[in-house]
């Protein structure tokens, strides 16, 4: 029997993600990503992006298509390889100096949250019908994927109530600390430089992972075409 991965066609993560128009969530999750302090530096500090802008958002891109369309093979597969990589990574808290890991789980339960729910709210903002009892199983399928990376299932978001109150309960960790007027000026400009050089390449990328998406889709559907 072929397998069709950790969803499958009667998943609402299969229909979520079977529109290429959800490129543009990513867009959405790294734009709100970027605002925790440490999922910024952390890619600040760690990521050849300014030398291979494409690279990065290219392997991000495949790995979530990875994830959603390919066999519960490829899928585990990938999930190990990011892990394997975020284990060696380390960077510096810009507003402590700490030195932190890019794998601990509060920074991993943050970029997976934003990332599905910016999935999910683009699907439904460009016209997928997904009733709410859809959503709150969208969000508890995708703890399978949160799995992938390292994350105990139970400490993930699994319904749209509670990722409001994970968002709500996060919203102090952003805040800008007291400074001077000219200090935090300058704070803001370096902060706003480093987002941009970031997305800069963004829209064509996410152009291009519009189509690996949807190709994927078709390649899951020739494997169910195989079960009839």
């Amino acid at each position: 029997m072929s397998d069709l991965g950790l969803f499958g066609p009667s998943s609402v993560t299969w229909k979520v993600h079977g529109e290429p128009i959800l490129a543009l969530a990513g867009l959405r999750a790294l734009f709100i990503q970027s605002l925790h302090p440490r999922a910024l530096a952390g890619v600040i500090q760690n990521s050849d992006f300014r030398v291979r802008p494409w690279h990065r958002l290219e392997t991000t891109a495949t790995y979530v298509v990875t994830v959603i369309f390919g066999t519960t093979a490829e899928a585990e597969a990938a999930g190990e390889r990011v892990r394997a990589v975020h284990s060696r990574l380390r960077a510096t808290d810009p507003r402590t100096g700490e030195r932190f890991r890019l794998d601990e789980p509060d920074l991993l339960r943050w970029v997976h949250v934003v990332e599905v729910e910016s999935f999910l709210d683009i699907a439904r903002r460009s016209g997928v019908r997904v009733t709410d009892d859809e959503a709150d199983e969208y969000f508890r399928e995708q703890r399978r994927a949160a799995a992938l990376v390292g994350l105990d299932p139970a400490t993930v978001p699994g319904s749209r109530a509670e990722v409001a109150a994970y968002y709500e309960a996060h919203r102090t960790d952003f805040e800008v600390p007291p400074a001077e007027p000219g200090e935090r000026a300058a704070a803001t400009q370096r902060i706003d430089i480093e987002i941009r050089q970031i997305l800069a390449p963004v829209v064509e990328a996410e152009r291009e992972a519009g189509y690996q998406a949807w190709r994927a889709r078709l390649l899951a559907a020739a494997r169910i075409e195989k079960l009839k």
